[in-house]
């Protein structure tokens, strides 16, 4: 049996980058995850290894696979709620409209730290080099047995 849901979904989710529902223009729903705060209870992104995220949902976007083949500019973030009868309700908000999270969880995702870290080491492997290792093939003299 066909799972009925995502072609709902498809049907009703307005793409974030244009006015058409994801239907329309794509064979997928993509979801993009934004730096702005979700002040909503569905479609938002938070994420278990930053138990603070918890505190500070990201918003997220729908968008159609048409919309970004043409690199077309996320202009809403998806909103849901729920609805009279209980099935989910969703709307557009302008990103103009949502605000930057106090803490913004993903610099803090332990790949996140990880990446600063070798960033750091390469940084500092580089200013030993320069500073210890000024000799270059060019500069270096004639290998002699």
């Amino acid at each position: 049996m066909k799972d009925r849901t995502e072609d709902r979904l498809r049907a009703i989710l307005c793409c974030c980058g244009d006015d058409h529902t994801v239907g329309e223009g794509s064979g997928h729903i993509n979801l993009v995850q934004l730096d702005k705060l979700a002040e909503w209870p569905f479609m938002t992104a938070t994420n278990v290894l930053v138990p603070e995220s918890k505190n500070y949902p990201l918003a997220s976007a729908v968008v159609c696979d048409r919309c970004i083949a043409e690199g077309r500019e996320i202009l809403y973030a998806i909103k849901g709620e729920p609805g009279p009868d209980g099935e989910a309700v969703y709307s557009r908000v302008p990103l103009s409209e949502l605000k930057k999270p106090d803490f913004y969880w993903p610099d803090h995702h332990p790949d996140r730290q990880l990446e600063k870290a070798y960033e750091e080491m390469a940084l500092e492997n580089q200013r030993i080099s320069e500073e210890l290792l000024p000799f270059t093939l060019e500069t270096l003299p004639p290998y002699e047995e």
